[in-house]
């Protein structure tokens, strides 16, 4: 369509013709809207928010695989990290706010996965107040959904970053009948000349396209576009701009324009029912000739909403303002501001708006930027105000100067003009700024607006009946801080934060000195200005209130909540101090310190090795508690009476430990890396602060914390070192004897199994009497559980859910340390699935889930038949005085509801199938993998074996001299005649009948070659 200007907008045009129509029945309209708008204010409306607290509470989870959330009623809080593991997941996880609470605040990040998906359903508005990584995820903002779209006032207000790839989902939708719209993601400046549609420059290519920035632009190198003239508007008087662009919280850093010879001047140039919302423009430099602002020159029957820009703007003849050149025909601005000096060297300029008419509404607004004309209708927020415009709840605090038409909120305001809105008169100092303001200083001052000094628009009484407090996050529209801010507008704060007075206790000082302050969240950064002090409000003996003070922010900063505590002040006592014993020396090696005072520092010096510390046996039996200092270190020590330490220099250098020669001693490190104990020539040390140790005469354990050996020096106790619960011990020469783990389920009070050692090997085995040790989390383990989805069914069966599949596991003796293995999930040669954590090491072999279904199965087909649980997993079937050999394949579906059933599939393998659930495959199996490999290599030397893990038959592969056999083992063990021949001392032998017969132990396996 075709942009057509009224004669007066012409470029050029020497008439200042205005239109004198009487508008009063829109006027009346329109407040009547901004009536209902404020009783229905998101600001004021409760908030159904997303926050970091410990668990959700108001509502409740549901919904498919439990993961929508529907609150009960008011107040509701959902938990961010609730969402946030379900999403990590997968998952397609919808929020939905109360009927009586229509606001959805997320104030907590939330992070997507590229296979998850995030549904936000409010009532009316989404607030977002902290970092969404959307990433390439999948994101749905359904918002204002009590109501149908026509209408419909609800926004998304993005306070903190929307953080979304290009190439992601993201859909909107507005109303309860509103179509979905998914937007465009801008994340890139694109080049000069641009018209891709997909990036910032590239919107001329679609002037209807709805736009969303998924990311921070820096624009700084518009200024070498185009010769010079920077970037190149959206949208023109011919080709309009149509759509929209939600800034979703991020900026557009740098932004260039230098055309001063063209008119429809900003980021977009002329728009057309276009809606623009949360954009920052920062440090901005647009100049122009006619219509020129920051974020539009010309901006016709469209909203824009929480917007704000900062830097420069000047027209070389009309309509300048800081964010919108002029706003015409129905427009809308609303929680945006503008900081940047405007000039017009002709006429109309504003520090927000150059020409606002033809019903077009500013609210809850404001600038502060020095607004410059040379001739007339120039004001701190609106150069003019014409045919019906509206500003309410707004104000502007920069000087102003023209020669006529000046006024410190607006230049001229008629034709149903409507103010309801304050300016500064004065600057910080007192000094006039918009009294006078005209070259020859005879002006003096308009009626359009409410003059207030400066230090009045810092002071919360002088807007009386405004959206406004001082406190934080109460929802009012405004915030302000009392002498240290005019208001600034809550959604466009970046983060809440609370400051609280700590409560506590003090003896009486005749002050009202407080116990300081905490932050949530922790450690603010600049935005937080000023030094909280906290106070008491009394200093005699009793209980005071504490009130915390001398904080503010900025507009892009904290909406800071400032919370009491409580001081109790009691009356001092005066305790005669007692006299400090002086600290004992042990210097020498022949020191023989015997000790008659508990609490007498014993110091021992650096050179102090070979001596000895006595505890005299007394009549008492309780611990007594010893302070010493070692090797410059305090370290606690509790023994009993009759105890004798030794100090002990390690490897000839200055490094002393304790080590106990008589009676029992505990000691406790105070920081990590401290000498602890001593493992024959090995110095263990504390693994971190608090680590304590029990000691005995030849024997060390771990009660909290760890000790560490140096690297290398001791890699039978695996990475971790000894752990609580854990010991060691010396024979008298110091070399290491065993080393006792502690209890596989965790508790330190049972003893664990001893590890005894020979020539100290790198790998040794842990002679575990059953797995139902394994049913807690191993002690080396501190903390995680076998493997990631693993667990327990009633058969003792593990099931390891990865990737869509479920490994059904068994663990096989013996469990083992081994401290060169990385941590992980491998194969061995034999097909077992090795798991590393620390360098404790187990093994699993497959299994059936349900072993009791298999036995009942087998019994209602085969009657009198028996099953037995053999080695690695395999399974022993004798019925009709034969024993077959079965094992599962690794993969199933863990635990099915339905009638187990024993069947032979169409290649002849035999499964079991519970009810409906998938198959489990039972193949031909070696009766112990691990003895027939040891018998291959007996009998040929160099012969390695391997299973395949996922075998369909449950063949495995002999491989010689770079020859390889694929052998099937057979599904019956041979009996009678098949085990006599040959001698019994043979372990294997080619039969008759062309099979290779194995002899393990009393029995006899047979397999048979398939190439």
């Amino acid at each position: 369509m075709t942009h057509i200007l009224p004669l007066h907008r012409l470029p050029f045009a020497g008439s200042r013709h205005r239109r004198a129509a009487a508008w009063l029945a829109t006027v009346l309209a329109w407040l009547l809207l901004m009536t209902l708008a404020a009783l229905c204010a998101p600001g004021r409306a409760q908030a159904t928010s997303i926050t970091s607290a410990a668990s959700s509470s108001g509502g409740s989870w549901g919904g498919p695989g439990n993961n929508t959330w529907t609150p009960g009623g008011p107040g509701a809080v959902v938990a961010a990290s609730d969402v946030n593991t379900r999403l990590a997941a997968g998952a397609h996880v919808v929020v939905q706010t109360h009927t009586s609470e229509p606001v959805l605040a997320i104030k907590a990040a939330l992070t997507l996965t590229p296979t998850s998906h995030l549904e936000l359903q409010a009532g009316g508005d989404v607030r977002i107040e902290a970092p969404l990584q959307a990433g390439t995820g999948t994101l749905t903002v359904r918002y204002g959904q009590q109501a149908v779209a026509a209408g419909n006032s609800a926004t998304v207000v993005a306070t903190a970053p929307v953080h979304l790839q290009s190439g992601a989902s993201y859909t909107t939708r507005l109303g309860s009948d509103g179509a979905d719209q998914s937007p465009t993601i801008i994340t890139s400046l694109g080049a000069a000349g641009s018209n891709t549609g997909s990036d910032l420059q590239g919107m001329q290519g679609n002037l209807a396209g709805h736009y969303v920035l998924g990311g921070d632009i820096d624009a700084s190198a518009t200024s070498g576009w185009n010769g010079g003239a920077g970037f190149e508007p959206v949208g023109n008087s011919i080709t309009l701009f149509t759509g929209s662009l939600d800034g979703l919280g991020h900026t557009i850093t740098g932004l260039r324009i230098e055309r001063p010879g063209q008119s429809f001047i900003g980021l977009f140039g002329v728009t057309s029912g276009a809606r623009l919302r949360n954009i920052g423009l920062v440090n901005a430099q647009v100049r122009g000739y006619d219509s020129v602002g920051t974020l539009a020159g010309s901006f016709d029957g469209g909203t824009i909403s929480s917007s704000y820009a900062t830097g420069e703007v000047s027209s070389r003849s009309n309509y300048a303002g800081g964010l919108v050149g002029s706003c015409y025909y129905n427009c809308t601005i609303s929680s945006s501001y503008a900081t940047g000096a405007v000039r017009s060297e002709l006429y109309t300029a504003g520090g927000l708006v150059g020409s606002c008419k033809n019903n077009c509404t500013i609210s809850s607004s404001y600038a502060t930027g020095a607004v410059r004309v040379e001739l007339s209708f120039v004001g701190g927020l609106a150069g003019e105000c014409y045919s019906g415009c509206t500003i309410s709840s707004s104000y502007a605090t920069g000087a102003v100067t023209g020669t006529a038409m000046v006024g410190g909120l607006t230049g001229i305001c008629t034709g149903s003009c409507t103010l309801n809105n304050f300016y500064a008169t004065t600057d910080a100092g007192g000094a006039s700024i918009n009294n006078g303001g005209v070259p020859d200083g005879t002006w003096s001052g308009n009626g359009n607006g409410t003059p207030k000094t400066l230090a009045e628009l810092k002071t919360l009484a002088t807007f009386s009946g405004w959206s406004i407090d001082d406190a934080g996050g109460t929802g009012t529209t405004w915030r302000i801080y009392p002498g240290q801010s005019t208001p600034l507008l809550r959604s466009l704060f970046t983060a809440p934060l609370a400051i609280t007075a700590t409560s506590g206790s003090r003896t009486v000082d005749g002050t009202t000195n407080a116990l300081g302050v905490t932050y949530t969240p922790a450690s603010p950064d600049a935005r937080l200005l000023g030094t909280p002090v906290a106070t008491a409000a009394g200093s005699a003996v009793g209980v005071h209130a504490i009130t915390v003070s001398g904080v503010h922010s900025t507009q892009r900063g904290y909406d800071i909540t400032l919370v009491p505590g409580t001081l109790t002040i009691t009356a001092a006592v005066v305790v005669a101090p007692e006299p400090e014993p002086e600290p004992a020396g042990v210097t020498q090696p022949g020191d023989i310190f015997t000790v008659t005072h508990p609490n007498l520092p014993i110091v021992v010096g650096p050179q102090a090795g070979g001596a000895t510390i006595v505890l005299p046996q007394g009549t008492g039996t309780s611990p007594v508690t010893l302070q010493i200092s070692i090797n410059g270190q305090p370290m606690q020590v509790q023994a009993a009476p009759g105890t004798q330490l030794r100090v002990t220099q390690v490897n000839g250098q200055n490094v002393l430990v304790l080590v106990v020669i008589q009676g029992w001693a505990s000691m406790a490190s105070t920081a990590a890396g401290q000498p602890m104990a001593l493992a024959g020539d090995v110095l263990l040390s504390a693994g971190r602060a608090g680590t304590t140790i029990e000691a005995q005469p030849l024997t060390v354990a771990v009660l909290t914390g760890a000790l560490l050996p140096p690297q290398g020096s001791l890699p039978q106790v695996g990475r971790m070192g000894l752990l609580a619960g854990e010991r060691l011990q010396v024979n008298e020469q110091g070399a290491l004897v065993s080393i006792t783990l502690g209890s596989l389920a965790g508790n330190t009070s049972q003893p664990g199994d001893p590890m005894a050692f020979i020539n100290l090997p790198a790998s040794i085995t842990v002679d575990s009497k059953t797995f139902a040790r394994l049913n807690g989390p191993l002690a080396r383990l501190s903390g995680v559980n076998l493997a990631q989805g693993l667990e327990t069914n009633a058969s003792g069966v593990y099931l390891l859910r990865d990737g869509g599949q479920t490994f059904q596991l068994l663990p096989t003796l013996p469990i083992t340390i081994d401290a060169t293995l990385p941590d992980g999930l491998t194969f061995t040669p034999l097909g077992l699935l090795r798991w590393v954590r620390g360098g404790v090491v187990v093994q699993f072999a497959p299994a059936v889930a349900d072993l009791a279904g298999l036995a009942s199965a087998v019994t209602a087909v085969l009657p009198g038949a028996q099953i037995r649980l053999g080695a690695e997993g395999v399974i022993q079937l004798r019925t009709g005085g034969r024993t077959y050999v079965l094992k599962p394949g690794w993969t199933g579906a863990g635990s099915t509801a339905g009638t187990p059933q024993i069947g032979v599939d169409e290649q002849g393998r035999i499964y079991l199938q519970t009810g409906t659930g998938p198959r489990q495959l039972l193949l031909p199996a070696l009766l112990n993998a691990t003895q027939a490999n040891a018998i291959f290599q007996t009998a040929l030397p160099g012969a390695t074996l391997s299973v395949q893990p996922a075998s369909n038959d449950g063949a495995f592969t002999v491989t010689l001299a770079g020859q390889t056999w694929r052998l099937v083992p057979q599904w019956v063990l041979p009996e009678g005649a098949a085990v006599q021949v040959p001698a019994a001392s043979a372990n294997w032998w080619l039969g008759s009948d062309g099979l290779l017969y194995l002899k393990l132990g009393a029995q006899v396996q047979g397999v048979r070659a398939v190439d």
